[in-house]
């Protein structure tokens, strides 16, 4: 605990307090320097930096240490990173030790993974935990919805789990993973072609003597393929019918493939857009007519039969998003001619990651910039 703001104040106190040598020598009591990248124990170089009141060097008193305080940091320097930290590992044993305790983060602290978090404060604490960050945390970006696979866009990851309660002081920026986009779908199947018919022809081709005269029907119609005598009418009458042909049309055309959605935005990982129709990962164009997959021409135009519809183009996914914003949908298939609408559900995009899990254990001192989601 820090020593009194005020009175009489004695060399053991200051010895006892920063944990000393039994023979106290003020120039051990100098402030020295925060660490510039990792963990120190200002009981052995004294005064942190937040006891900006002791001196560095000349002279030096014993109401400089008036309110001053051992306290044990660590900390992430402008050019540094660290991943996927935990503060019981960050601060090793000092972690139990009932001493206070501060997280300076002036670089990056990030996920790997959305099945990471960038930042985990350890259940267990000992004493209090300050964290003071003027750079930047942040989680992991939601993967893209894959097209005929996982369609749904990932969820962002997370930057702070808060197991153990704490301070923070955020100056810089403290960010949710971005959701990845959701992948579109299948174009719908084009319609079969219509089918035709080419009408019989007829003519005088058959002599009263043909085998088939005698199957006149009664003289009440005409017998495919055969002489009849017409009733009641003088003399022979020769006919003869060919029958009506039917023609077919096409088969439909397959709709194409849906494309893939874009990731989202992370730690080390900018969100992307989603690919565009016909390129790799795409959307595809159905196929064209008499190419594999595509609608055939049947025996069109003859007769009137009409060829297959075409396919609905595959949809397009949706692009990934920033940090800390939901994914967006992919587009439906289009519509086969003649035929059927895409295929649904489409991919849904992935939420945005949470900036802050177990915000009940946190007092703010400052927020900051924040973007994501917070989770009691």
């Amino acid at each position: 605990m820090a020593l009194q703001a005020s009175g009489p104040i004695s060399a053991s106190q200051i010895r006892n307090e920063f944990a000393g040598v039994t023979q106290v020598s003020f120039s051990d009591y100098f402030r020295h320097a925060e660490p510039t990248n990792g963990l120190e124990d200002f009981s052995e170089t004294y005064t942190s930096a937040n006891n900006s009141g002791v001196p560095t060097t000349g002279a030096i008193k014993f109401s400089d240490f008036y309110s001053k305080y051992r306290e044990v940091m660590f900390k992430v320097g402008s050019v540094n990173v660290r991943e996927n930290a935990n503060t019981s590992t960050l601060f090793s044993t000092y972690w139990g030790t009932n001493v206070p305790k501060r997280l300076k983060n002036n670089g990056t602290i990030g996920a790997t993974s959305t099945a990471n978090v960038a930042l985990t404060v350890s259940s267990n604490i000992s004493n209090t935990l300050v964290i003071d960050n003027a750079g930047s945390i942040q989680g992991a970006g939601g993967a893209a919805g894959v097209r005929n696979g996982t369609i749904n866009g990932g969820n962002g990851g997370t930057a702070i789990v808060l197991n153990s309660f704490c301070s923070i002081n955020n100056t810089g920026t403290i960010y949710g993973g971005g959701g990845g986009g959701g992948a579109g779908t299948v174009g719908g199947t084009g319609g079969n072609g219509s089918n035709g018919s080419v009408p019989g022809s007829s003519g005088s081709s058959c002599d009263a003597n043909f085998p088939c005269q005698a199957a006149y029907n009664g003289g009440l119609g005409i017998v495919s393929g055969c002489c009849f005598i017409a009733l009641g009418s003088v003399g022979k009458t020769n006919y003869y019918n060919n029958p009506a042909t039917t023609t077919y049309g096409g088969t439909g055309g397959t709709g194409g493939d849906g494309g893939n959605g874009g990731v989202g935005a992370g730690y080390g990982q900018t969100a992307t857009n989603a690919p565009a129709l016909d390129t790799t990962g795409g959307p595809v164009t159905a196929p064209a007519l008499d190419t594999p997959g595509g609608p055939t021409s049947g025996d069109a135009p003859t007769g009137g039969a009409t060829a297959g519809g075409v396919g609905g183009n595959g949809g397009i996914g949706a692009n990934g998003v920033g940090f800390g914003s939901t994914g967006g949908n992919g587009t439906q298939g289009g519509t086969g001619t003649n035929g059927s609408v895409g295929v649904l559900p489409v991919g849904t995009g992935g939420a945005a990651g949470y900036y802050l899990y177990f915000s009940r254990n946190v007092s703010w001192i400052a927020q900051g910039t924040v973007a994501g989601r917070i989770e009691n």
